[in-house]
């Protein structure tokens, strides 16, 4: 059985966030890419993206911020540890 219907809850908020951002990106187009995020993630939730390292550890923590950043998620993150 597939769950190609089922998205992860973390994934939905941050697209939500990311739609968010878009409809208001005219008000905060001054902004920083940073202010502007904090200023639009009040729902309550904080998103921490952990990012390991050392040797080949750091190969797919690499990719996913790529990954991030791609899909122009990176403001959707409230910290990075």
């Amino acid at each position: 059985k597939t769950r190609l219907d089922v998205v992860h809850p973390v994934v939905e908020l941050l697209h939500e966030r990311r739609r968010r951002q878009q409809q208001q990106k005219p008000a905060t187009s001054n902004a920083t890419s940073t202010t502007a995020s904090q200023s639009l993630n009040h729902d309550g939730k904080k998103v921490a993206l952990v990012v390991e390292g050392g040797g080949m550890r750091g190969c797919v923590p690499a990719g996913m911020v790529c990954a991030l950043h791609h899909l122009g998620l990176q403001d959707t993150v409230d910290v990075v540890y």
